[in-house]
C-alpha cells in the first residue's frame, strides 16, 4: 500500500492534457490510504488505470465518501506534468491535487 495522500483543502482548476509519463502511471495505480493532517480519519482508495471521460477510474467505498464527503464530486484521477495526482469531477475538471515525491506521501 502506498503511504498516506493528506487532504487538506479543495483547490479549483482546469485538469491538465493528457499525457503523464506512463511509468509514473503504472507506479501510481493501486490501493492509497487517504487521511486527514492528524491521521485520524483515514480510508483506502483504489486509483485504476482503466480509462473513464473524465480521466482513470477512482474507487472509493461509502466509508471514504462519509469520512470525506468532497470526494462526493469526484469522477476520475489523473497525473499532472509535475506527477501530482489529480483528482477530477465529471467534467475534468481539477478539484484537488496531491504534490508529493515518488514512493512518499502525497499532500494537497
Amino acid at each position: 500500500m502506498h503511504i498516506a495522500m493528506m487532504m487538506a483543502a479543495a483547490v479549483v482548476a482546469p485538469s491538465p492534457a493528457a499525457g503523464a509519463d506512463p511509468a509514473a502511471l503504472r507506479a501510481t495505480v493501486g490501493q492509497w490510504r487517504l487521511s486527514d493532517v492528524g491521521g485520524k480519519v483515514e480510508c483506502t482508495l483504489s486509483l485504476t488505470d482503466r480509462m473513464t471521460p473524465a480521466g482513470r477510474d477512482l474507487k472509493a467505498p461509502a466509508a471514504c465518501h462519509r469520512a470525506f464527503p468532497p470526494l462526493k464530486a469526484i469522477a476520475a484521477w489523473t497525473l499532472d506534468p509535475q506527477g501530482a495526482i489529480v483528482f477530477n469531477d465529471q467534467a475534468r475538471r481539477s478539484v484537488i491535487a496531491f504534490a508529493g515525491a515518488p514512493g512518499g506521501p502525497h499532500q494537497a
